[in-house]
């Protein structure tokens, strides 16, 4: 049982972590937010960045890189300054899954509004609010509180059950220490606090382990795995997001046995291999 086994459990996430450090982020959209300069460009690039990662990730790095060029890598400043009708012309077709050029429009004139009126992103946080309760209320900010843009918006709030990936991994590169991975800049919420990204490699990868029975990702899964996790770093439970999605993006998982599992430093605790915790 998980119980029994949690110290060999957490030895071999451990060992996960170390391997999958920063030379892997090229694997995964937060490396195109990296090639951004400026601490206010990275944190309006990494929202919009992370807002595009649905699909495979090497098409998701591709449509970040083609915003910023957009935005001559310079999004806060080409945001923050520039009109409506500017800010229409730069991303005028530009498209990504079922999100259109409007949702990104919309977005972009938001951020404008935000960034006229506050130092920063950051500092429209709730700081003295429970987690769930900030991001909630931050989502909101980032939607303008437009009810006509909740459907396919590109921000997610766990108040409609959503497991929230886009914002959660938005919010891992921003609080969690500076590690080549993540950027550590919001220290204003603490590591302890985040839930895991819940994208479909990490639940696909997180049922396998045992650490949920959920059938869907939902906000109540992320936040079951993210307690489970806490077991093994109660102060930094996110920090094995990163290397658990690895596993299915670069060694291309599929939940199935295959000679993926081989080479797999997690076969030993995995259901596929019939030894699950």
């Amino acid at each position: 049982m998980f119980e029994m086994r949690k110290e060999i459990f957490k030895k071999l996430l451990d060992e996960l972590v170390q391997k999958y450090k920063s030379e892997y982020r090229d694997s995964d959209p937060v490396g195109v937010v990296h090639e951004l300069r400026g601490r206010k460009n990275i944190e309006i690039g990494g929202l919009f960045a992370s807002a595009l990662a649905l699909g495979r990730a090497e098409m998701i790095r591709r449509k970040a890189r083609e915003f910023f060029d957009r935005m001559d890598s310079r999004p806060f400043e080409v945001i923050r300054e520039s009109s409506k009708k500017e800010i229409s012309k730069r991303l005028k077709n530009f498209k990504h899954r079922f999100f259109t050029s409007e949702d990104f429009i919309v977005l972009a004139w938001r951020l404008h509004e935000i960034l006229n009126s506050n130092t920063s992103l950051g500092s429209i946080w709730k700081k003295n609010l429970p987690f769930e309760k900030a991001l909630i209320l931050f989502c909101g900010e980032l939607n303008g509180n437009n009810p006509s843009r909740k459907k396919n918006s590109l921000i997610s709030s766990p108040r409609d059950g959503s497991p929230c990936k886009r914002m959660l991994m938005y919010l891992r590169w921003m609080v969690r220490p500076d590690d080549g991975i993540d950027f550590g800049f919001w220290k204003f919420i603490s590591p302890a606090d985040l839930v895991i990204p819940l994208d479909t490699h990490v639940f696909r990868i997180a049922g396998l382990l045992g650490l949920t029975a959920g059938k869907a990702a939902s906000w109540r899964t992320a936040v079951e795995i993210t307690e489970k996790l806490k077991t093994f770093s109660p102060a930094d439970p996110v920090r094995y997001d990163f290397a658990l999605s690895r596993i299915g993006i670069v060694e291309g998982c599929k939940g199935k046995r295959s000679k993926v599992c081989d080479d797999c430093m997690l076969k030993s605790v995995c259901m596929v291999s019939g030894r699950n915790l």
